[in-house]
């Protein structure tokens, strides 16, 4: 069974991450290429940008730096893909959705997202159990995935929750609503049945 690749899920979503930017309604603060200051002031990326933002031609000089985008990868990898195991799904397509998912909404979301979708789809039982929905992605979570009889379909149902999610942060915090457009242009897909 040939399993995921996380090469081509981060590149899929880094190229709608954008490079920097410190958006007064974001509440991460300033982020590069997706990773937040505010929720992840440790990563080594950082002290680069610092250095960075004296310099002419700030934020574009930050394109020169080839360490930024090793560790820009090292860090999705470790705190995204490896975390939530997308490395032993088996579907590229849903890997990438998880991945994508994890990234903007958090990995926590993303895998009740998987466990919800995985239980409406299943059939009325037809095809497997039920899962706990308990957001820990598991040796059941995972096999479960591996043999879902409609992948495109699971797309679908991932896709929506993403995107019903962007609607309840728009409807909790007024601010995200600078965001709305970007999310549902550029996050969400769907596939033919």
């Amino acid at each position: 069974m040939q399993l995921a690749k996380f090469t081509s899920a981060f590149e899929k979503t880094d190229s709608v991450e954008g490079g920097w930017s410190n958006h007064a309604s974001d509440r991460g603060g300033e982020t590069y290429r997706g990773v937040s200051r505010v929720f992840h002031p440790g990563c080594p990326i950082w002290p680069i940008i610092d250095k960075y933002k004296v310099r002419d031609n700030f934020p574009a000089n930050l394109a020169d730096v080839p360490e930024l985008a090793v560790y820009v990868a090292e860090f999705y990898h470790v705190n995204f893909w490896k975390k939530i195991h997308l490395d032993k799904l088996s579907s590229q397509l849903i890997a990438e959705e998880l991945y994508d998912t994890a990234v903007n909404c958090g990995t926590h979301f993303a895998v009740i997202s998987l466990q919800r979708a995985l239980n409406v789809t299943n059939q009325r039982k037809k095809h497997y159990p039920d899962l706990k929905v308990d957001g820990i992605i598991g040796s059941v979570t995972l096999s479960t995935t591996n043999r879902h009889w409609n992948k495109e379909l699971l797309y679908n149902v991932l896709n929506v929750l993403q995107g019903n999610r962007y609607i309840e942060l728009a409807e909790k915090r007024e601010l995200n609503e600078d965001f709305v457009h970007g999310w549902f242009r550029t996050r969400l897909e769907f596939k033919p049945l």
